[in-house]
């Protein structure tokens, strides 16, 4: 780009309206915990966002995502997004958290010490709670969000696919819960009408929608008209099959890498592509309906368009599919977007980069008391037993689950490892030590440490291992202890 030119994406064809009628609907009902409940494109988000846009109070907002099915990491989005929106909160969650050795059993604890974080937190300050359907179903996470609703007085909106376990049909009944469901949130004639010019095609076409509002915005940037097409889903595909023809093959490209990541900032783009590169594949996909420029900053794309594009990607040789996810698990992992990138390993199952993800993750994740997350990984990886960095996590989920022999045993398989890896290594036998000396077995612990001193990699380690050293000989009442 050259020096005094705008770089920022241009806001493309309007696909969004303003639905007055959803908004009234949530501002007349009484309940404090509110529901929208649709599948996909059914315009949850943008409902709440236009519903929220006027809060007299900043809004917590927080998405779900597949590892929050791992309480720990459900808890902790929850608090972050708090504290957020209210700075100031409590940290007791924080500071349990790493001791808890099973979150999925302290559900009550956790959500008794959030409940005190937000004790300043106002009762009409809406929590938003997008993508619930990700926990829906999940024993544990949802068992965390009723303590929380059963604690105190809470403001919340819960956007889903699925309807949360504990809102059950006596609690709507009763007027505990509003419910806008699939019904209400599809489009109307009137609605509708603002994105389709007024033609017999469109008529037809709106009713084959069934008011799907995903169907009838890309149907709004279509050039093309369907001809058979009887349900909604075979709607959604054939408009986005059109639009994704009309870019050439390095635009898609750049939209297949801006679907692995999912970035929100243009910004972020121009350091993947580049300035210029970027500014093109942003403002073709956004012109072409592929993306949404919220702001001149903001870049979108949406979770059927995320899902489309996956399934074009797949379709290609794997020759030239792996490399550009790999890139993009590196580029995740490079960012400390553990999740996303276990979530996009997960998509395309390419479980052979778990290791990396791994090595990377393994003491922030420990740190934060997420176990579950790290169980599930190594579950998924299949190689745990040939892997140290894999191994070493397996050493140290026994030892939260009070499995000391079986994590020493993990522990010195994982120190042994062909691969070498001087961290990993010492890593290792300090774990190895430490699960000895919980069993009591002191004389294996110092051997442990002392071994863990001779390896040379970063010095708080060395004095861990030192201290684990003197602890053991102090129990072993040795003479130079």
């Amino acid at each position: 780009m050259t020096e005094g030119t705008d770089d920022r994406p241009q806001l493309g064809p309007r696909r969004i309206i303003e639905r007055p009628r959803l908004t009234r609907l949530l501002d007349d009902s009484p309940a404090r915990i509110k529901m929208l409940v649709a599948p996909a494109g059914y315009g949850k988000t943008t409902l709440a966002r236009q519903w929220l846009r006027n809060a007299p109070q900043p809004v917590a907002w927080f998405t779900a995502a597949p590892s929050c099915v791992d309480v720990a990491a459900l808890a902790l989005g929850l608090h972050r997004a708090a504290s957020t929106a209210h700075p100031g909160i409590g940290t007791a969650l924080l500071e349990r958290l790493p001791v808890t050795a099973n979150p999925q059993v302290d559900v009550e604890i956790l959500a008794d010490m959030l409940v005190d974080d937000l004790g300043s937190w106002p009762d009409k300050r809406w929590i938003v709670i997008d993508d619930y359907h990700e926990i829906a179903g999940a024993a544990a996470p949802e068992r965390l969000i009723e303590a929380l609703l059963l604690s105190r007085p809470m403001s919340l909106l819960v956007l889903t696919r699925e309807r949360p376990t504990w809102a059950s049909a006596r609690r709507i009944l009763y007027g505990e819960l509003f419910e806008v469901g699939r019904e209400m949130l599809a489009m109307n004639d009137e609605e509708a009408g603002e994105l389709l010019v007024s033609t017999d095609g469109a008529t037809a076409l709106l009713r084959a929608a069934g008011g799907w509002p995903a169907a009838i915005a890309l149907a709004a940037i279509s050039s093309s008209s369907p001809q058979g097409l009887p349900i909604a889903s075979d709607l959604y595909h054939f408009f986005a099959e059109e639009l994704y023809q009309r870019v050439d093959s390095k635009t898609r490209r750049g939209l297949w890498k801006i679907a692995l990541v999912a970035p929100e900032r243009s910004e972020v783009i121009a350091k993947m592509f580049g300035p210029d590169e970027a500014r093109r594949t942003i403002d073709i996909g956004n012109q072409q309906g592929l993306l949404t420029c919220t702001s001149p900053t903001t870049i979108e794309i949406h979770p059927l368009l995320q899902l489309f594009l996956d399934e074009k990607l797949r379709q290609e040789p794997p020759e030239y599919s792996e490399p550009l996810v790999r890139d993009a698990v590196e580029y995740l992992v490079s960012c400390k977007r553990w999740d996303e990138a276990f979530d996009l390993i997960s998509r395309f199952d390419l479980p052979q980069f778990i290791p990396g993800l791994v090595r990377a993750s393994l003491q922030e994740l420990l740190a934060l008391g997420r176990v579950e997350t790290l169980r599930r990984w190594v579950s998924r990886s299949g190689v745990a037993a040939s892997d140290s960095a894999l191994g070493l996590t397996a050493a140290e989920l026994s030892f939260r689950e009070g499995h000391y022999f079986a994590s020493e045993v993990l522990a010195k398989t994982a120190a042994e490892s062909l691969q070498k890896e001087p961290e990993i290594e010492m890593r290792s036998l300090i774990a190895a030590g430490r699960a000895a000396h919980a069993a009591s077995r002191e004389s294996e612990a110092l051997a442990f440490y002392v071994r863990a001193k001779t390896v040379d990699a970063l010095p708080e380690l060395t004095r861990a291992a030192a201290m684990g050293d003197l602890v053991a000989s102090i129990e072993l009442e040795l003479p130079e202890a």
